[in-house]
């Protein structure tokens, strides 16, 4: 008993270093003495808790699960349920972590009951609100924004009566904080910034008192970073850059420094792996190329090794893909299409192991898609058609709703293919969108332009039905580029002049028609 309560000791001052020997060291000894199951259990549950800290996931399921094998049928006195409860809680927030919603909601309810049914016995409030908060989190990475605020506004409400009522007890604050980061999160994701901006800064005052009353906890620091990590992602989508950037780096001296103190520590890694992905992507949208590329390095570098030693899909391995789609990007910014396409498929590569359509979060989808989309403009790049539409097959398989560009891009590849009636097919319900700015305009005129190429290779036509097509592709082509040029901002533009160089519509070049639209380009342009 002696060493368990030292291991939690040193847990909660977050030296999991030290933590680690004693917590294995009093279940060896229960086990051997043939303690009460609770006991035994409860050790279990601790170094469950301990693996979580050390993002050992499957360490942690394992110890989970055998707590539950071992309690589940042996569950009599109110200490073993509420420890029952303690340990599907605990597995509810292995399965939120690791993307398995089913099963995460389904634990985390069992637990939640189980404590409401005690509350009438023990007091449970704190147990029920880091229920509602888990729920409110799992709630939230799957876009069920209703039942997300339900759970998060009780967790909070539960949490604030607790603090009112016992203010010297800091866990009921740090608590309160977590759920305050969870439901500012939500608040982001629902498109209420300013909401969320507010909620952060309740969160991150809270913090700042703890970190100050306790400097040599690192957990306070840490949960510290994690808050102005947050406020730069929120002024970040509010477009102010600037600022982001300032919360970023302030976020990110914190983890530096623990990652520091616990080097080994690899939960401070992807912390610190984060706030790197989090400065590059900012750079890049601010096309400081040179910078978000370094910062996405060091991303990459410390992602990779956490990903090598945990097999089970953790934020480690999204934050791994992620960086690849992020440097992507840059590369192709860097105009690298080689190296960008090599990191698009990375990243699409991991996505494609663990996508599940009823599994996956909300965040696993769009990472895929966007992997996907980079990937597939990388393979357009590189003229390996037959793959870029393998990839927008899958795309549209796992998507909704689609960019308005997606259509147009499958349309464009098939025509690249040479399979030009399939590509007129999808155009032709692509100009049906209510998406007719010029560049839209455009992109479907180019589809009309490489159909026409498709058509001069197809063997199946006789000459008759080959003059037929070319003339009514050239046509529509050129239609789609005078209503285009129609827009009066569009063009006044010089740089649009580029198009009629553009390999897309050299098909189409030594056609009169298009040399004819040139000459009336160039005369609105005088």
């Amino acid at each position: 008993d002696v060493l368990h309560n030292l291991g939690q000791l040193h847990m909660r001052q977050g030296a999991y270093a030290a933590a680690g020997p004693l917590l294995n060291e009093a279940l060896r000894l229960r086990e051997k003495a043939k303690d009460e199951v609770t006991r035994i259990a409860q050790s279990h549950r601790a170094l469950c808790k301990l693996s979580l800290n050390q993002q050992e996931i499957t360490e942690a399921l394992k110890h989970s699960l055998e707590a539950v094998k071992l309690l589940k049928a042996q569950a009599t006195t109110l200490e073993a349920q509420d420890v029952l409860a303690s340990l599907h809680f605990d597995l509810g927030q292995i399965y939120v972590l690791t993307d398995h919603a089913k099963e995460a909601e389904e634990e985390l309810n069992l637990a939640l009951n189980q404590w409401r049914k005690l509350q009438k016995k023990l007091d449970c409030r704190e147990k029920m609100a880091m229920a509602h908060d888990q729920l409110g989190l799992l709630y939230t990475k799957q876009g069920n924004g209703e039942q997300a605020f339900l759970n998060l506004r009780a967790a909070t409400a539960i949490l604030r009566a607790l603090s009112a009522t016992f203010p010297r007890v800091k866990t009921y604050k740090q608590e309160l904080a977590t759920a305050l980061v969870h439901l500012g999160n939500l608040h982001r994701a629902s498109k209420q910034n300013d909401l969320a901006l507010s909620t952060y800064l309740e969160a991150q005052l809270l913090r700042q008192k703890l970190a100050q009353s306790e400097p040599e906890n690192p957990i306070y620091r840490e949960e510290l970073a994690a808050v102005l990590n947050n406020r730069g992602i929120a002024y970040r989508d509010d477009g102010n850059f600037k600022k982001a950037e300032i919360f970023y780096k302030q976020a990110r001296q914190h983890r530096q420094a623990l990652v520091d103190l616990d080097p080994k520590s690899r939960r401070y890694q992807s912390e610190l792996a984060g706030s790197y992905l989090n400065l590059g992507e900012m750079q890049y949208r601010q096309a400081k190329l040179a910078e978000s590329k370094e910062s996405l390095q060091k991303a990459l570098d410390l992602y990779g090794p956490l990903v090598k030693q945990n097999s089970t899909w953790s934020g480690a391995h999204q934050g791994l893909a992620s960086a690849h789609l992020n440097m992507g990007q840059v590369m192709f910014g860097m105009k690298n299409a080689k190296e960008a396409l090599t990191h698009f498929t990375k990243s699409t590569q991991m996505l494609s192991r663990v996508w599940n359509p009823e599994k996956s979060s909300v965040d696993v989808l769009t990472l895929y898609q966007n992997s996907l989309s980079g990937r597939i403009v990388g393979l357009i790049k590189a003229e390996r058609h037959s793959e870029a539409l393998a990839d927008l097959e899958i795309l549209e398989k796992i998507s909704g709703d689609l960019p308005w560009e997606i259509p147009i891009l499958h349309a464009s590849t098939l025509a690249r293919l040479g399979k030009h009636r399939e590509a007129v097919e999808r155009i032709q319900k692509s100009e049906k969108s209510p998406i007719q700015t010029p560049n839209a305009v455009v992109k479907r005129a180019a589809v009309w332009s490489l159909a026409y190429q498709a058509v001069q290779g197809d063997p199946a036509l006789n000459d008759a039905e080959r003059n037929r097509f070319l003339a009514d592709y050239c046509d529509r082509a050129v239609t789609l580029l005078r209503r285009a040029f129609s827009n009066e901002q569009f063009a006044k533009d010089k740089a649009n002049l580029k198009l009629f160089s553009s390999t897309d519509f050299k098909p189409i070049r030594e056609e009169q028609k298009f040399k004819d639209l040139i000459v009336e380009v160039r005369k609105i342009l005088g």
